[in-house]
């Protein structure tokens, strides 16, 4: 039976209370009916405290009445509050069919009569009703008439409440145990008591936040997956692209693709109300099973169009850059994503895992600080209070709770956090710490699986922990792995919390640069640091800083608190504090053990079991916050604040007590397991601090290495860890080559590029880049890939990624010293192995960047690469080379690049490739051309620096260079291949062979001449050392991960090893079939099959240079369709664009603007003409009116061109023009001619795809045209489409913008050349200028999301420069 007197008090009022309860019931057992809006939303007023909105679109609504003792209606005007209630329920829900009285006791049989039968009747006569006005008491009187009235009493909750289902709403309401946003601020405060000292001040996001995020179901993770179900419903495929062999089977693909379509808006149908169920957070509605069911099928079709577009679909529609199965199958993996996404949402649980010290603990305070300030709950308890006996019994003695059990507690947890709308995390921080026996406990290792279970069983409760590598390595968990997020911090962040930590401790910093802040990448260090040089704040305080070992700061911070201490005891200073520790120090290591008992504490410190606290050396230091008190199993004990502290401690007393017989000490058996064993079970709880301290330690004040005291691989992997974070001078040449001669011996162990990024950019460490550079350049390729470049693969998202933008960020810092720049471009370098093309892409332009800056150092990186065996390193530093050459050619401030750098390299690069003693370096065809236009830019400056005879052979670089002879191959693992492990298979639709010669067709493989070039390439492929034994598995889990979801910017798509492979030996292939003349290149034709990046990475000259013209929404649509306002000759003369005065005439230009269904575009296309035709051309434009767009010549489109060639370049050609005009037969319309006239289109279009990279930009530009660059002697300069005539003065001008808002869209690309140019080129040439432009306005209608055209009109002009 419910006791109301023990329902408890919600903010003191149990009326509240009461709502929430009924709410609570109501919704458990009507849920599955349709949505409920709750008590905190829009549906707590209105004669309603909530309503269930049905599928069907009615309503049923809910009053809560909770009445005092006793409970009759007859008192204080009761009913006439139910009939109040009723009526405004009638009033504002015209669509309620059901309406739910909920009171704390039954009815009287009087009572029910009223509420049956005369309480309809009975509204009527209440002053509320009387004053509404007849159309309202009309509204309700047909509300009343069909809606049933339902009462909830006493006995009802009774009823409910006995069902299972429901006991933990009746615990939650009613038990013992009361839960509320109180207790779980007191629940985070006793955390804070025990743990080091949270400062929201000091906090800055990493990476593992975007995670925390989409667990807990923000609003920035729903408003993401809201852009990303958009994104899939733009989708199309448009079949006017397709070309088919056979038109006859038009109707088989239209009834594919419509299949395919009809499937693809139930999905997302399907992903937009998973949506609105997220936001209402109904997370039992959610189910996937049929959008899964559905990407199946979708899956199925796709299958089936492969077939059908290998069948019948001609290569052009490819060629073109569409294919309909690849639009389709890439399709398929983002819905795939996104369902990854709703599974990512709906998860219940998150695993941080980071190195000590990285911010663990912080990150989880933060998040908790965060949900309770805004009044959302989160439950934080530390993991040291758990040990190996049954978790859901520990759950509650921690939290103090004795009358439910966990499940109970579980529930009462849910329904809280359904009350709240919110998902509620139970956050366990520092699994690591919890101890058993001395050793790591198995709690977490036995138990974490079912702990997950247990909380999954309940749709709101999320478990978050945080945990040290090494232990997560020891759980052996799939579950728990599968669940992680590797905590770190990007540079940006780390900057960002040095900054804030030195405002917050007021700490100068002298240094001249801000290479400092790379020796903080642990924050515990960094609040040590700030403690120890300024713990007052009073005061900024003037610090240089150096790399100083972390244990001097140690030393440091004991001896301030030694100073306090000695004055608060009022004794002469001696060292308290040091010996102190040491103590607890020895007692930690011969228990094993991170924690002590006060007791024994205070015995060991004072020596005296009655000294008072005013006296106590132990009490004292304590207070210092060296340790921190911790209740643990009823007992109060003592631990360390910061473990890599106390590790350092026990590793001085075990270095104090071997000093003398370190040789035997390592070579004991306790010494072994406590500290090296692979045994996670007989480790020390402190093993990792230990080890690394005494390393260090041995290392400062011995001399000695680690490795030089035993042959444990364990210890041997120790100590060359150590060396990574000692000073330079304690390492010796025997250590050098120690650490060298390992890693040679142990290729594959990939252990050491972890501990190489500790000093990878430190100049005078022996064991920085230069070291690494070394090492990787000693490996052969196989082994390379499968050590440095499958780390590169595993650990780029949650390091290296952080590595290639510190390197970018330092680029644009003037406070990075060269030298270590240096090292940062080296190691960058070897990030193009990768067979990512986003790694290889960044990496590129990183390089370029560098590059431009320090031409000099770059190209010694470049005669560095020379060495290493891997092409992908090569092509794309060659690549860097021709882009920097491109970039700097025309410095007009400085011509020491081409005077004195690119002419010694030139003739570098010619020794490797066209010398007559050279060594054979490679025919990839890439390399070659990016190496011969290198050459041949030196040789545009300098003519003298090559003979003639040697500058033809890198005029025609592929007829010169030597090759070596191609032997062939069969496929030796032909039938073995999985998950798409093949060379050459692609996840795109891409064939390396055909691209070998016009005469290949992958349609064809089965012919001769494919089948040979293939074996010479598997023969190639065979050479570098490629096996499909050796990269199976790797290649195979490459392609599942390729189709594996992610939810965040981290998840990129790797390419196989086997690919890279492949495609480096068909490029190879590419250049000899060209030197032989199998393959004839074309510059922008088939050349661009084998482009995959533009190294001179253009940007778009971003200009909005007019506004939002020709569109008047607020006229009526006829008027303005029929209105010529469109005013030409105010746009093709302007007097200042951007920030370059002067006149500037337009050459070409295009418009476009939308808005309110109103639409218009407007081609502005110029034409140099012959002065003598003028008149005849004036005359036949009379007849503008039918002049179209078709009747011009097209624009010379470029799509492989690299932007850095333009103006330059051979292949960038002239082109002569014919403009065709209608001559009409006089008194004879029907009759008619075209004549023609000679024309010059003043400008090109660069039409880059952005498909080729992600970091060039798709492009239409325009460019000037090589007649009139070449005419005005003009040149480039990097990363612009604008030209400079050799003053440095801006000659041209190419804008591109989109300005797109909720409201409108404009786009707009004009050219420009500067009118002293023009008028020069008029008057010398005996020409003249003409506009013609084209314009149309579009009324238009919406269908289905798509905008379709209603009504057309079309505006015509010619304007000749002379008459403006």
């Amino acid at each position: 039976m419910i006791d109301w007197n023990k329902l408890y008090d919600y903010n003191n009022y149990k009326f509240k209370s009461f709502e929430y309860f009924c709410f609570c019931i109501a919704k458990r057992q009507f849920d599955e009916k349709g949505n409920f809006t709750s008590i905190d939303g829009s549906g707590g007023d209105g004669g309603i405290e909530f309503y269930l909105k049905l599928n069907n679109g009615d309503y049923w609504g809910w009053q809560a009445k909770f009445f005092d003792n006793p409970p009759r209606l007859n008192r204080s005007g009761r009913k006439n509050q139910i009939m109040n209630s009723l009526i405004s329920s009638c009033k504002n829900y015209p669509k309620l069919k059901k309406w739910f009285l909920c009171t704390n006791s039954d009815f009287t049989d009087t009572e029910i009569d009223w509420y049956e039968n005369e309480i309809k009747s009975n509204v009527r006569r209440i002053k509320k009703y009387k004053d509404l006005p007849d159309v309202e008491k009309e509204h309700v009187d047909n509300v009343l008439e069909n809606l049933e009235l339902i009462h909830w009493g006493e006995g009802d909750f009774n009823h409910y409440c006995s069902l299972p289902e429901n006991q933990g709403i009746l615990n939650y309401f009613f038990g013992e145990f009361e839960i509320n946003m109180d207790w779980f601020n007191d629940k985070f405060d006793l955390f804070k008591t025990t743990d080091i000292e949270f400062l929201k001040e000091l906090y800055v996001e990493n990476n593992v936040n975007d995670d925390i995020n989409t667990i807990l179901i923000q609003e920035d993770s729903l408003n993401l997956f809201n852009d990303f179900i958009n994104e899939l419903d733009s989708f199309s495929i448009d079949s006017e692209k397709i070309i088919l062999k056979d038109d006859s089977k038009k109707e088989i693909m239209e009834d594919l693709l419509n299949e395919y379509m009809n499937i693809h808006n139930i999905i997302i149908e399907d992903l937009k109300n998973i949506l609105k169920f997220f936001r209402n957070m109904d997370l039992n509605k959610i189910d996937v099973s049929d959008t899964k069911n559905n990407l199946i099928k979708l899956n199925e079709i796709t299958s089936e169009f492969k077939d059908f577009e290998n069948e019948y679909i001609h290569d052009e529609s490819e060629d073109n850059g569409y294919s309909a199965f690849y639009k389709m199958d890439n399709h398929n993996f983002w819905i795939k994503l996104a369902i990854s996404n709703i599974q990512s949402l709906l998860s219940h649980n998150l695993n941080i895992i980071g190195d000590a010290a990285v911010g663990k603990t912080f990150t989880v305070s933060n998040l908790a600080h965060d949900l309770l300030n805004n009044n959302k709950p989160c439950l934080i308890i530390k993991g040291n209070k758990f040990h190996d006996t049954p978790i859901g019994k520990q759950f509650l003695e921690i939290l103090d709770i004795h009358d439910l059990n966990f499940n109970q507690f579980l529930d009462a947890l849910q329904v809280f956090a359904e009350i709240k709308e919110v998902k509620l995390p139970i956050i366990i921080d520092a699994l690591n710490e919890s101890v058993d026996n001395f050793s790591f406990s198995q709690v977490w290792k036995n138990n974490f699986e079912s702990l997950v279970k247990q909380i999954e069983k309940y749709p709101n409760l999320v478990l978050i922990t945080t945990c040290r590598k090494s232990y997560a390595e020891y759980m052996d968990n799939e579950i728990y792995l599968e669940n992680s997020s590797y905590l770190h911090y990007e540079i940006e962040d780390m900057d960002e919390l040095v900054d804030k930590y030195f405002e917050y401790y007021k700490i100068n910093v002298l240094n001249s640069t801000n290479s400092y802040k790379y020796y903080f990448k642990k924050p515990i260090y960094l609040k040590l640091f700030c403690e120890v040089h300024n713990p007052y704040r009073e005061d900024f305080m003037d610090v240089e800083i150096k790399k100083d070992d972390i244990y001097n700061v140690f030393e440091t911070y004991m001896a301030i608190c030694n100073k306090h201490i000695c004055e608060s005891l009022n004794i002469p200073k001696r060292d308290i504090v040091k010996k102190s520790l040491l103590k607890v120090a020895k007692q930690l290591w011969d228990t094993k053990d991170r924690k002590i008992d006060i007791n024994d504490f205070y015995t060991l410190i004072d020596e005296k079991t009655n000294e008072t606290l005013d006296k106590s050396k132990a009490y004292k230091i304590i207070s210092e916050s060296l340790l921190i008190k911790k209740e643990y199993e009823n007992k109060e004990q003592v631990y360390f604040t910061y473990d890599l502290f106390i590790g350092y401690l026990i590793a001085v007393y075990l270095f104090d007590k071997h000093k003398n017989n370190l040789m035997e000490f390592f070579s004991e058996n306790q010494t072994l397991d406590w500290l090296y064993s692979e045994d996670y079970t007989l480790l020390h709880p402190l093993s990792e601090d230990i080890k690394f301290s005494l390393a260090i330690l041995i290392n400062s004040e011995n001399g000695t290495c680690l490795h030089e005291l035993s042959n444990n691989t364990e210890i041997i992997k120790s100590s060359i860890m150590s060396l990574f974070s000692i000073s330079s001078e304690k390492i010796d040449e025997n250590c050098i080559e120690f650490v060298k001669s390992f890693f040679i011996e142990n290729p594959l162990d990939n252990f050491w590029i972890m501990a190489f990024r500790e000093n990878i950019i430190e100049d005078n460490h022996p064991l920085n880049c230069l070291f690494f550079s070394d090492i990787l350049l000693s490996q052969s390729i196989v082994n390379r890939d499968l050590s440095w470049t499958e780390f590169l693969k595993k650990q780029y998202r949650n390091l290296l990624k952080n590595d290639l933008e510190s390197f970018e960020n330092s680029l644009v810092s003037n406070d990075v010293d060269l030298n270590r720049l240096n090292l940062f471009a080296r190691y960058i370098m070897w990030f193009l192995t990768s067979t990512s093309r986003e790694i290889r892409d960044k990496s590129t332009r990183a390089l370029y960047n560098y590059g431009c800056n320090h031409p000099e150092d770059f190209f010694e990186l470049l005669e560095y690469s020379f060495k290493i065996n891997d092409l992908y390193i090569s092509e794309r530093m060659f690549a860097v080379a021709y882009g920097i050459t491109m970039a700097l050619q025309n410095n007009f401030e400085n011509n020491d690049f081409v005077e004195n750098i690119l002419p010694i390299w030139a003739k570098k690069i010619y020794g490797l490739f066209f010398d007559e003693n050279r060594p054979i370096f490679t025919t990839h065809l890439l390399i070659v051309y990016y190496a011969s236009n290198i050459l041949k830019i030196d040789s545009l400056h300098d003519n003298n620096l090559f003979s003639k005879e040697q500058t033809k052979k890198f005029l025609n670089p592929y007829k010169n260079m030597k090759t070596f002879e191609w032997g062939q191959s069969e496929d030796k693992d032909k039938g073995k291949y999985r998950n798409s492990a093949d060379p050459f298979e692609s996840i795109v639709h891409y064939d390396y062979i055909e691209k070998l010669g016009k005469q290949l067709s992958r349609y064809h493989n089965n012919d001769a001449e494919y089948i040979k070039e293939k074996s010479h390439v598997l023969w190639r492929l065979y050479n570098m050392g490629y096996s499909y034994e050796t990269f199976k598995e790797i290649d195979e889990k490459i392609e599942e991960d390729n189709y594996r979801a992610s939810y965040n910017n981290y998840f990129l798509i790797h390419d196989t090893y086997g690919r890279k492979y492949a495609k480096i030996a068909a490029l190879e292939r590419a250049g000899y079939n060209v030197n032989r003349g199998y393959l004839v290149l074309e510059r922008d034709g088939n050349f661009g099959h084998f482009v995959d990046i533009d190294p001179s990475f253009p940007k778009i000259n971003d200009y909005q240079l007019l506004p939002k013209l020709f569109i008047n929404p607020k006229k009526e649509d006829c008027d303005w369709l029929d209105e010529n306002d469109f005013n030409f000759e105010n746009y093709l003369i302007f007097d200042k664009i951007k920030d370059e005065s002067g006149s500037w005439i337009l050459m070409n230009g295009f418009y476009s603007a939308e808005e309110d269904f109103q639409s218009v575009y407007t081609f502005f296309r110029g034409f140099f003409i012959n002065k003598d035709d003028e008149n005849e051309i004036r005359k036949l434009s009379e007849n503008i009116d039918y002049l179209d767009n078709d009747r011009l010549p097209e624009l010379n489109s470029f799509y492989y061109m690299y932007s850095g060639e333009i103006p330059w370049s051979d292949d960038f050609e002239k082109e002569d023009e014919k403009l065709f005009l209608k001559d009409y037969e006089e008194n004879n319309d029907e009759e008619c001619s075209y004549k023609e006239f000679w024309i010059l289109t003043p400008v090109n279009r660069d039409c880059w795809e952005d498909y080729h990279s992600s970091v060039n930009d798709g492009l239409s530009t325009y460019v000037l045209s090589k007649e009139l660059s070449d005419y005005f002697d003009l040149v480039n300069q990097p990363q612009t489409f604008d030209l400079f005539d050799k003053n440095n003065q801006k000659a041209f001008i190419s804008l591109e913008n989109t300005n797109k808002t909720e409201n409108f869209e404009v786009q707009q690309n004009f050219a420009f050349l500067r009118k002293d140019l023009f008028e020069d080129y008029l008057s010398n040439k005996n020409l003249t200028f003409v506009w013609i432009m084209i314009a149309a306005k579009k009324i238009l209608e919406e269908e289905n999301d798509f905008h379709f055209i209603k009504e057309f009109k079309s505006f015509n002009e010619i304007i000749f420069y002379e008459d403006l």
